[in-house]
């Protein structure tokens, strides 16, 4: 089996360290993205299964990466799961309006967290 490939933006290196931990372990191939302006490069160029994209990230946020993920005809398609501390309502309609599939705060529950990708992945 063809392992699935990841595209994990994030720009808290204990964060990086802990996903990669956990992508790795569940046998997911990580791309990696430290800022929301990378993301969108990435998305097109690593051809993604599915984008895990914190919200707060320097240079691009998540919210207008995922936007700019959307707007292109390349990358649009790609399952986009929204990670953030920032758990208010407001916060995840933001996320859920700019294109994102899901939304998952933080700190992650691991086991939620393969679920919820596993539903994009089928």
């Amino acid at each position: 089996m063809v392992a699935r490939r990841i595209l994990l933006v994030e720009d808290n290196a204990t964060n990086i360290a802990i996903m990669t931990e956990f992508l790795t372990d569940e046998k997911f191939e990580i791309l990696f993205a430290k800022d929301g302006q990378e993301a969108v490069a990435v998305a097109e160029s690593g051809k993604p299964d599915l984008i895990l994209m914190d919200i707060n990230l320097p240079i691009v946020s998540g919210v207008d990466a995922t936007k700019k993920i959307r707007a292109n005809p390349n990358t649009k398609d790609i399952p986009i799961i929204a990670l953030t501390a920032g758990i208010m309502p407001d916060q995840k309609k933001q996320a859920l309006d700019a294109g994102c599939n899901d939304f998952h705060g933080k700190p992650i529950d691991f086991m939620l967290l393969i679920d919820l990708m596993n539903k994009y992945l089928k």
